[in-house]
């Protein structure tokens, strides 16, 4: 693997050969780019970070950084993506069921009884507050 430069301010990593073969030009070049180690190099550009980690500099040089916890905005904000994913999860499950019952044809037995079951899930992701997040009992859906 070849060598790279690094910008601690933009957190990225730039292949040796960019800095002469016109991809980047005197004034499109991060001013803070440093020319890396082999060492460094292999250990963090193209790398994936460890569990719990994320690229950062040190001393102006790549490390790996605790990632930090989620503020409690990006909790609520990925509870509501979740919320609506099983919402619609759950409504493509009963659509069909709806569908007949909407043109006036009967459901079987068993198609009641799994309809039931969706829209008692339904009610309880409904329930759900987001705000509580990460705090959830998240509802199962049902099984088949």
């Amino acid at each position: 693997m070849g060598c790279a430069y690094f910008s601690p301010s933009k957190l990225i990593f730039i292949p040796e050969e960019w800095k002469s073969d016109g991809t980047y030009s005197d004034t499109t070049w991060p001013p803070d780019a440093i020319l890396l180690s082999q060492e460094e190099s292999n250990c963090f550009w193209r790398n994936d970070p460890p569990e719990g980690k994320q690229l950062g500099e040190v001393g102006g040089r790549p490390s790996w950084v605790n990632t930090p916890k989620p503020t409690a905005e990006q909790y609520i904000e990925e509870a509501e993506v979740k919320k609506k994913g099983l919402q619609l999860f759950a409504t493509n499950n009963i659509i069909v069921w709806q569908t007949k019952l909407l043109m006036g044809r009967a459901l079987t037995n068993i198609e009641k009884s799994q309809l039931d079951k969706w829209m008692d899930f339904i009610d309880c992701l409904s329930a759900v507050d987001v705000t509580k997040s990460p705090n959830i009992d998240w509802p199962e859906p049902p099984g088949n």
